[in-house]
């Protein structure tokens, strides 16, 4: 009996795995396609493919083990060649919350270290957390939405 029912658990985890990569696999290609449909609405915008932003960045797990590791990221927009959002570190996030990821400590740290303003954008109806509202204003740059079927941006809320 317990070997049919360990069989019946492993059943389980192998469909709720084949499900959840399912899932993943499918936001992944949206957020594709909204950063793609976003570097279109800009003029002249190009994608960035290259890792051209790092930082050592420092967490203590759950332990309190503190260690450090150096983080790469590749903005989706570095600079454009014009538009409203000429000159600056541009990321493109559809998830349904926007919080303050490695990868986007990232870009901030490399924003202000530079003097280069950071922005987020996002699709309307995402919550983007305060710390990263507050974190786009301090980079002297924001948070904005992107109506992919109107190809238009307007600042966040």
């Amino acid at each position: 009996m317990r070997a049919a029912g360990q069989r019946l658990v492993d059943a389980g985890r192998e469909l709720y795995s084949d499900r959840a990569g399912f899932f993943n696999r499918a936001a992944i290609r949206l957020g594709h396609i909204f950063e793609r449909q976003g570097v279109c609405a800009i003029p002249g915008a190009v994608k960035n493919t290259r890792v051209v932003l790092s930082a050592t960045v420092t967490r203590a797990n759950i332990f309190g083990v503190v260690k450090s590791r150096v983080v790469n990221t590749i903005p989706d927009l570095i600079e454009t060649a014009g538009g409203f959002l000429q000159g600056h570190i541009i990321e493109f996030k559809n998830g349904l919350v926007v919080s303050y990821l490695t990868q986007l400590e990232v870009q901030y740290v490399n924003a202000v270290a530079n003097g280069i303003p950071w922005y987020v954008v996002v699709r309307n109806g995402i919550l983007v957390t305060n710390t990263v509202q507050r974190l786009a204003g301090l980079a002297g740059g924001g948070i904005w939405i992107f109506d992919p079927a109107m190809g238009t941006f307007r600042p966040y809320p």
